[in-house]
């Protein structure tokens, strides 16, 4: 065997190349194609891709096949990227098109109709002052028919939009010119109103001269005891005519914004004449705390009655007898019922007749009227139940009551 022929020499391994790429053997197994790369080069040479190398069995190299699966994977992106756009597409055209050809604004002149703003009243706001603070507030508001005299205690909480909750003489004390009737007006739902002062001992002065006959004490508090007496009062005093209700404020040395109270009071002239006012007090739960003391507002109560329809509600009243005076149930009762109130019978109170302090319990949508009924009374602590029916009072006459006219005395 000559040297060319032995297995280890240049020809024989160029024969041995020759032989298995005959074959179709492939040069070096590790380019051998998986059955998936099988799967792909068919798929693409169904396809207008590019046409895989000659050896259909392998690649040149592992970077030309990674080349080719590179490619294929951002075909199928691609495909996934277009089937989620296409149909979004289509659907944003065809909302496109219905818009413009069904949707659009028409250009045709359409008629509008433009509402008149709600008619504004006058009204206006005095301050009552006392020897060492504001033990409370009188609004005077005209409405559609009549009007309101609304006595609103010192220590009313309400909410202000700069300083957060304050109490009436708070904001009397601190509050700058104008503050009060825009906290007030805006807690009412009424326009900003002008806010005048006068010292309570000059008023009381003045309403005696008006010929006032139920006149309020000399000295008043902040909790709101007497606070419908005074309404009643400076109602009286306006006496139903233009000319009455403007020489009474005339007649006042006010202080503040006096100007603009005399004109609204001139503007509130005509509907004084009418006759339809009401006077009441703004009533509310008296709470006590560490931080001090301070009045809850009842301000659906007060809403009510600017609007004119708490009259149209009901309340019942049943007086009971806790101090055993003979008789004085039954005057309190006609008493009551010229106020408006439906009477129930009368019955003798619990611990009858050693009751000591007179107390008014309502049910929460009544505890104005309670207040209402404790300030005609003069004496007397409210609370609220909620089990008592809608509208309902129950008024228990202690020995602290004392009746407007003398009547037989206690039993026993």
């Amino acid at each position: 065997m000559s040297d060319e022929q032995a297995p280890g020499s240049r020809r024989a391994r160029k024969d041995h190349r020759s032989k298995e790429s005959k074959t179709g053997v492939p040069l070096d197994s590790r380019a051998a194609p998986t059955p998936e790369e099988l799967e792909l080069y068919q798929a693409l040479a169904k396809t207008d891709s590019p046409a895989p190398p000659p050896n259909p069995l392998g690649y040149r190299s592992r970077s030309e096949r990674r080349t080719y699966r590179r490619a294929e994977r951002r075909r199928r992106s691609h495909t996934r990227l277009w089937l989620m756009v296409a149909p979004a597409a289509v659907v944003i055209a065809v909302v496109v098109t219905l818009l413009t050809f069904l949707g659009g604004p028409e250009t045709g002149t359409q008629p509008t109709t433009t509402l008149a703003p709600a008619k504004a009243y006058p009204g206006g706001l005095v301050v009552v002052e006392g020897q060492e603070d504001v033990p409370l507030v009188v609004l005077l508001q005209a409405r559609e028919h009549g009007g309101l005299v609304l006595a609103m205690p010192g220590l009313t909480l309400l909410n202000t939009p700069s300083e957060g909750f304050r109490t009436l003489i708070e904001l009397c004390e601190t509050g700058e010119d104008g503050e009060l009737g825009v906290v007030v007006g805006e807690a009412l739902g009424v326009t900003p109103l002008p806010t005048a002062s006068v010292p309570w001992a000059e008023l009381r002065g003045a309403l005696a001269t008006a010929g006032v006959e139920d006149l309020p004490p000399e000295t008043l508090t902040s909790t709101g005891n007497e606070s419908e007496q005074v309404a009643r009062a400076v109602l009286a005093s306006l006496g139903g005519s233009e000319s009455a209700a403007g020489s009474f404020w005339d007649g006042l040395s006010l202080g503040g914004d006096s100007s603009g109270l005399r004109e609204a009071m001139a503007g509130m002239a005509a509907s004084l004449a009418d006759g339809e006012w009401t006077a009441a007090e703004l009533g509310g739960r008296l709470v006590e705390s560490a931080g001090g003391r301070y009045i809850e507002p009842d301000i659906k109560h007060a809403k009510a009655l600017l609007d004119g329809t708490w009259d149209g509600l009901e309340f019942t009243v049943q007086v009971q007898n806790g101090s055993g005076v003979v008789g004085i149930a039954e005057q309190t009762v006609e008493l009551l019922q010229a106020m408006g109130y439906t009477m129930l019978p009368v019955v003798n109170a619990r611990g009858f007749p050693s009751v000591k302090q007179t107390c008014i319990t309502a049910s929460p949508d009544a505890t104005a009227e309670a207040h209402r009924v404790r300030s005609f009374l003069g004496v007397g602590i409210v609370s609220e139940d909620a089990t008592l029916e809608q509208g309902h009072m129950v008024l228990v006459l202690g020995k602290d009551y004392v009746p407007p006219t003398k009547i037989t005395e206690p039993v026993g």
